[in-house]
């Protein structure tokens, strides 16, 4: 460090202590290099002019003191010198500690992370609610049914993308993500499976829905990635025209938030049958 840094604190205080080290190092040269001076002969002196008598005599003062003095300077350079990069150190390593935290609350945002069995049945039980009669049931054919549609995904589509199925990313979880090879031609993927006995209300779809478009900003934020979100409804009985009015609804709502959302309903029985591109295509 060649200078004083007064940028941070830590820096300024780590810098003037190296100087001093420096300084106390340097200081035995210096009165080495000026040796000549301090030796100088007095008649030589009395020949020069009463200014630049005045100016070695009072170099010669300085320079006798130093050398009289110089294991004692020597030493409380070294000593502040040291002291001062103890404190800067440590001010550092506490600063440091608090930004490597910060760093690590980041990192674990941005990194995908795979989702426990139990993760999962548990945010399922969350997903079905209470209600339910028979909940171990229910939860095994969610789990159930999101896994034939990832089975059918993963293999049609693994030229183009790298398949994750139950994928949690900060805060948020993903039941599938489809991520190109070629982001610069096709965005992500990533879709959303919801399965229900029957065609749900449109309050509790909207609001299943919300909480998807919340996960897909968190992923564009932490990703810096575009993304095509899909959310597929499959429900175990459905009455097709309900279901249109539903559709129909939930577009309007979402034109102005999310347009290129991707809605699509399903009986479960459709979803041993459809064509794979069918599950994903836009309307």
């Amino acid at each position: 460090m060649n200078k004083i840094e007064f940028s941070d604190i830590n820096k300024f205080l780590t810098s003037l202590g190296l100087i001093f080290i420096g300084a106390a190092i340097l200081l035995p040269w210096f009165i080495n290099q000026n040796i000549g001076l301090i030796i100088l002969e007095q008649d030589k002196i009395d020949k020069t002019t009463p200014t630049a008598k005045a100016i070695i005599t009072k170099q010669q003062d300085y320079l006798l003191f130093i050398s009289q003095h110089l294991n004692c300077i020597v030493a409380t350079l070294i000593g502040l010198g040291i002291l001062l990069l103890i404190i800067g150190i440590y001010r550092w390593k506490k600063r440091q500690y608090v930004i490597d935290e910060i760093q690590n609350e980041e990192l674990k945002s941005k990194r995908l992370q795979n989702i426990s069995k139990d993760e999962k049945k548990e945010i399922i039980e969350n997903e079905i609610g209470p209600s339910v009669e028979n909940k171990s049931t229910a939860v095994q054919k969610y789990i159930d049914i999101e896994n034939l549609v990832y089975l059918k995904l993963a293999p049609y589509y693994k030229v183009n993308y790298e398949t994750f199925q139950n994928i949690r990313i900060g805060r948020s979880t993903y039941d599938v993500i489809l991520k190109s090879k070629y982001i610069e031609k096709r965005e992500d993927l990533i879709l959303e499976i919801k399965y229900f006995d029957k065609l749900a209300s449109y309050n509790r779809l909207l609001e299943s829905i919300n909480r998807f478009l919340l996960s897909i900003d968190n992923y564009e934020n932490t990703q810096k990635r575009k993304v095509t979100p899909i959310i597929l409804l499959i429900f175990s009985a459905l009455d097709s025209n309900q279901a249109e009015d539903q559709k129909t609804k939930l577009k309007t709502y979402l034109t102005e938030i999310r347009p290129d959302l991707r809605i699509k309903f399903f009986k479960e029985s459709e979803i041993h049958s459809v064509e794979t591109p069918q599950l994903l295509a836009g309307e």
